[in-house]
């Protein structure tokens, strides 16, 4: 759906190029990635929130296990795992969407 777009504006690149910068300034990471079926109970959801839960994008089994994490359309795309396991990320549970009404990562 945003392929073409991730592709043509290098968010892929980009987005490790933050992580670099973040990791090197010695800054906390934090990220709360997907996690069905939690994120089924959302009371508020977009189009795009909507989309992927018909289509169990981003779908893993458990919130804490990562049994079957790896090679699934949950996991952490391979540019960005030498930044996230590196024992200092924080991974929260459960997703958390951008803006503060969900969120309750305060660093």
């Amino acid at each position: 759906m945003f392929g073409e777009s991730i592709t043509a504006n290098g968010a892929v690149e980009h987005t490790g190029q933050l992580l670099r910068a973040a990791k090197a300034a010695r800054l906390t990471v934090a990220i709360s990635p997907h996690y069905y079926p939690s994120d089924h109970q959302w009371q508020f959801a977009g189009p795009l929130e909507v989309l992927m839960h018909q289509i169990n994008m981003f779908g893993r089994a458990d919130a804490l296990s990562v049994d079957g994490f790896e090679g699934s359309g949950a996991d952490f795309l391979s540019a960005y795992k030498p930044f996230i396991n590196d024992g200092e990320t924080i991974v929260s549970s459960p997703h958390k969407i951008l803006g503060p009404e969900s969120n309750d990562l305060i660093l």
